[in-house]
């Protein structure tokens, strides 16, 4: 097996700012989507899609996720001189793995939401939003819509941490900085929740917080 190329730092440090220029330009083309539409259909087209995007963050996220594969891709074939599925993609016990995951976070969901509810700090008011206004099929669609959206979230958030960088730091430090690092920085990018948040909700910024801990543990 060849010897990658460069210093473990290093390849992190290309990787992570491929994948910040990557974001950039996707970036830079929804603002030129928005421009066209302000050209084409005047300012209220654009604040429709400008809307849009701000309203549907992880949907707009994930339109960056496969040109960021496709980075990361070269980067684990030319720098680190290994194939993209050395970093957990065996397709090998796939299925159980995949099932038993999903099957593990909706009753970890599930039995939070259920604790919030019975003890009072969540109430149920009505149907969804998407249930009124279009029907059963449309609150089905927009579900697994928003499903599959999450998922590839999620998969990119673990091919990310605890894939690409996870190795890297692993063959730099070792295993326990390796993994203290990347669930640091983990957590912190996600205080990018607080820019999402209703502040008008009391307690929402404390709970945004509180929540770091526990994104580093998980």
């Amino acid at each position: 097996m060849p010897a990658p190329r460069f210093h473990p730092f290093f390849r992190l440090l290309i990787a992570a700012l491929g994948a910040i220029v990557v974001m950039a330009v996707v970036a830079g083309v929804i603002g030129v989507i928005i421009t066209f539409a302000a050209m084409l259909g005047g300012q209220d087209a654009a604040q429709q899609i400008t809307r849009f995007f701000m309203e549907n963050a992880p949907l707009s996220t994930s339109l960056s996720y496969p040109p960021v594969l496709l980075w990361l891709w070269f980067c684990r074939r030319y720098f680190d001189r290994r194939a993209l599925v050395s970093l957990g993609l065996r397709a090998k016990g796939f299925t159980g793995q995949f099932a038993g995951g999903i099957l593990c976070g909706f009753l970890a969901c599930a039995f939070t939401f259920g604790v919030l509810w019975l003890s009072g700090n969540v109430r149920v008011e009505g149907w969804s939003l998407a249930l009124q206004s279009g029907g059963w099929n449309n609150a089905v669609n927009a579900m697994l819509g928003w499903a599959l959206v999450m998922l590839c979230v999620g998969f990119m958030e673990e091919i990310l941490f605890r894939g690409y960088a996870l190795h890297n730091l692993h063959a730099w430090l070792g295993a326990p900085l390796a993994i203290g690092i990347q669930a640091t920085v983990f957590a912190l990018i996600h205080l990018g929740n607080l820019a999402q948040m209703d502040r008008s909700t009391p307690g929402a910024v404390f709970a945004t917080w509180l929540a770091m801990p526990n994104i580093f543990l998980i």
